[in-house]
């Protein structure tokens, strides 16, 4: 896939993170002690982005006549203007022995910049569709039902909304990042610390678009990718949307091709290491009376984050078998996720004993396996009575301390 890239004008910066998230007026304090201030918004960056702020001097002069460069200290100013090359945090030098009053300026990218990649397929849409600050006016923000019925918001902003093209309305996805922060106690904060955060970590939305790339190679139908948004603040992925509904509403008249295609996108997400939280509660898949989409790959975690495996060992020697013993762990890791899906869809999608073995059928079939053996296909479908999935399990040990 291809995309056109465009630079664009970040609608927020480190100046709004640190607004948004404590009860710091960054402009009043900035001014008081630039360096130190230099020096936070660089680990802040750094948590953002996992590289370093950058300063250029002598690149560019600094637009002193425009009206949005604005003074926030002797010598520190901020320009969030038009002028996409000049935006960013100025912070100038009297230049010593100068015959002249003279300054030397630094320009710091503190996040004013952000990348618009789209999709060459859509590439005769006007790319201001594609900007937060305008789909957001428009789009619906997207929530979903709890255990109770209860509609909740999501961990991070979904959006979606309506682009017009020739072909008439395309129905976009705004899937957005998620943030995850933690903050000192005012007793434990480091003096040199300027503000709380203790540890920041950005759910990238490209890194989702990646897994889609991934699986949508294996054959797992996916929203077609239209382009994602990529800022130091904020993402935002855009997906085709895809009509269709839940699959449990296409039940039973439907139920052997959702059984089939369900239990194929199973085995495609374990051949491509990853292991879907969720993967059984439908809420995050959809059915167009043909084909049966997985529309959130968000949840998608490494399959074997958990193992420690040292792949590259595994590799080292031909005489060794130590590869051999991997394989036959990882077939017991694939049949402990066909195992855990099984007792999930127990008693909705494969309730009697003859789904059940088509469903097995079809997830051997796609991973490339020997037809199931009767011994093998009442092994996965008996269970004993304290049995435990791999998300109970992951569920109970995050609410243990």
């Amino acid at each position: 896939m291809e995309f056109e890239t465009h630079s664009v004008n970040a609608r927020k910066d480190l100046l709004h993170f640190i607004e948004e998230h404590t009860k710091i007026n960054p402009y009043e304090e900035i001014g008081k002690n630039p360096k130190a201030w230099l020096d936070e918004l660089n680990l802040i960056y750094g948590e953002l982005t996992r590289t370093s702020l950058s300063g250029v001097q002598g690149m560019h002069m600094p637009p002193t006549e425009d009206p949005e460069f604005r003074k926030l200290g002797e010598n520190v100013f901020l320009y969030r203007g038009e002028k996409g090359p000049l935006r960013g945090l100025w912070i100038r030098e009297k230049v010593e022995n100068a015959k002249n009053e003279a300054y030397n300026w630094a320009r710091y990218s503190i996040g004013l910049r952000a990348k618009l990649r789209i999709n060459d397929e859509f590439s005769g849409i006007s790319i201001e569709n594609f900007l937060p600050e305008n789909f957001e006016k428009i789009g619906k923000v997207v929530q979903k039902q709890d255990d109770e019925g209860v509609l909740r918001p999501t961990k991070r902003p979904i959006l979606t909304f309506e682009i017009l093209t020739r072909a008439g309305p395309l129905g976009v996805y705004a899937k957005g990042s998620e943030t995850q922060l933690s903050f000192f106690y005012d007793y434990a904060k480091p003096g040199y610390r300027l503000t709380p955060f203790s540890s920041i970590h950005k759910c990238s939305s490209k890194r989702e678009m990646e897994i889609s790339f991934e699986l949508g190679a294996l054959g797992v139908n996916v929203p077609k990718v239209m382009g994602y948004y990529e800022s130091t603040i904020e993402d935002f992925l855009f997906v085709e949307k895809v009509e269709g509904d839940n699959p449990q509403k296409f039940l039973p008249k439907s139920k052997r091709t959702i059984i089939k295609q369900d239990a194929e996108m199973l085995a495609a997400i374990c051949l491509a290491g990853y292991r879907k939280q969720g993967f059984t509660d439908f809420d995050d898949k959809i059915f167009d009376e043909q084909k049966l989409y997985l529309i959130d790959v968000e949840e998608c975690v490494n399959l074997y984050s958990f193992l420690g495996f040292d792949f590259r060992e595994l590799l080292l020697n031909p005489n060794d078998r130590k590869l051999t013993e991997f394989r036959k762990m990882q077939r017991k890791i694939f049949e402990d996720r066909l195992k855990d899906a099984i007792f999930n869809y127990r008693d909705t999608l494969i309730p009697d004993p003859e789904t059940k073995a088509s469903y097995i059928k079809a997830f051997y079939r796609r991973i490339g396996w020997k037809k199931p053996s009767e011994k093998e296909i009442c092994r996965l479908t008996t269970f004993e009575r304290d049995y435990m999935t791999t998300d109970r399990r992951v569920s109970i040990a995050c609410d243990t301390d």
